[in-house]
């Protein structure tokens, strides 16, 4: 059992260390299980960011099957696993600090081994701290996807919640609401996708809306309480409204 445990790790870390790359392969949605290979990106508004690698092994006899079983109870197999994952992304995230001259981390490695049908599968998750540009209500993401990522597999970019792209380019090859999709091979060099949040215009039309009740009961005040005591009101109403659209903006 040892030996068969053995080969299987070696072949294992060699796929490994070939989708530790930037340019290894995507998904659809990070949070589900995958039985293909995966590359995620999934977004959060404060520009933090959940990215996966997902590894498969094509069992070709129960006896690998039975290896791979083994060594999804390996914890010290899964550690080497984290560790490398972690190193070599943390590596691409300073060439990408350097590159943008924004803070970028890496922490929080995981590793989760299990099996469908006759594939084993490796998920490979960290934590990308500062990986988007927050910009008021959008974020932005650009390297290290924008200098020279062409993607093995599918690579996959979810925006936040209730955010939705409003900058795409290169074109994504598909997309579903907040969800973008690059096929394998395609050139993501100039990358540069922007996500907005999707209440921002009616958060505005809601202020319009308030300052249009606003300037009625200001013309009702000028015409009930006499000249010159409007104007007083008026300029009330208006610092009001400035102020609530400083604080919109700086939110």
């Amino acid at each position: 059992m040892h030996a068969r445990h053995s080969a299987l790790a070696v072949s294992l870390a060699v796929l490994a260390l070939l989708m530790l790359t930037i340019g290894a392969a995507g998904s659809a949605v990070a949070a589900d299980h995958h039985d293909e290979p995966a590359f995620v990106v999934d977004l959060d508004a404060d520009g933090d960011a959940t990215v996966t690698s997902v590894l498969t092994y094509d069992f070709e006899s129960d006896t690998e099957q039975e290896a791979f079983e083994d060594l999804s109870e390996d914890d010290e197999a899964q550690s080497e696993f984290r560790d490398r994952f972690e190193e070599r992304k943390n590596g691409i995230a300073e060439g990408a600090a350097e590159e943008t001259d924004r803070e970028m981390s890496v922490s929080d490695a995981e590793v989760e081994l299990y099996t469908t049908d006759d594939v084993g599968v490796v998920e490979l998750s960290v934590r990308w701290h500062g990986l988007a540009a927050v910009d008021d209500d959008s974020v932005t993401v650009t390297e290290p996807f924008a200098s020279g990522f062409t993607p093995d597999h599918q690579f996959v970019l979810v925006g936040p919640d209730e955010y939705e792209p409003t900058t795409v380019t290169p074109e994504a090859s598909d997309s579903d609401d907040r969800t973008l999709i690059w096929e394998a091979g395609t050139d993501l060099d100039g990358f540069e996708v922007t996500f907005t949040a999707d209440n921002i215009d009616e958060e505005d039309d809601e202020a319009d809306d308030v300052d249009e009740e606003d300037d009625e009961e200001d013309a009702e005040a000028a015409d009930d309480d006499g000249p010159g005591f409007g104007i007083g009101i008026g300029l009330v109403a208006f610092l009001a409204a400035t102020v609530g659209i400083v604080r919109r903006i700086s939110a």
